[in-house]
């Protein structure tokens, strides 16, 4: 049986088609306890999160622009749904233009990553998100 200090924090969901940026993510996050979900789209995050309605999900953190279905028609789709309506999303990507955030706050996400990808930028949307947990960086 794990110790207190050892059990999972719940699991988050990462939407990326770029494996190295997956990789990134799923070693931060694995570092701090979480279950990783990856899909390289939002297609293929939906499908699950349909089948999955009751997963233990604390963070979903997308990519915007992915092949099949983009991070902004998967929040789009997620939101319509009902799905995971408590849950915060993060939508990471280079799109850094006003209309863009605009876009992504008119759909209701809790933050915006601009890529690239760095832990110090993941760690601290973590720490705004979760301020009551510790979070270790990776070396």
């Amino acid at each position: 049986m794990a110790s207190e200090s050892e059990a999972l924090q719940g699991s988050i969901v990462i939407l990326e088609d770029s494996a190295p940026t997956r990789n990134i993510l799923r070693v931060l996050l694995e570092k701090n306890k979480y279950k990783v979900l990856e899909f390289a789209n939002g297609k293929l995050a939906l499908e699950h999160l349909e089948k999955h309605p009751n997963e233990d999900v604390k963070l979903i953190i997308s990519d915007v622009m992915m092949p099949e279905m983009d991070g902004f028609e998967f929040v789009k789709n997620l939101k319509e749904q009902g799905l995971y309506s408590q849950v915060p999303i993060v939508l990471a990507t280079a799109l850094s233009g006003k209309e863009d955030v605009l876009a992504a706050k008119k759909l209701g996400v809790t933050g915006y990553i601009v890529k690239p990808i760095s832990v110090k930028k993941v760690l601290d949307v973590l720490k705004r998100l979760f301020p009551d947990q510790v979070f270790k960086e990776i070396a």
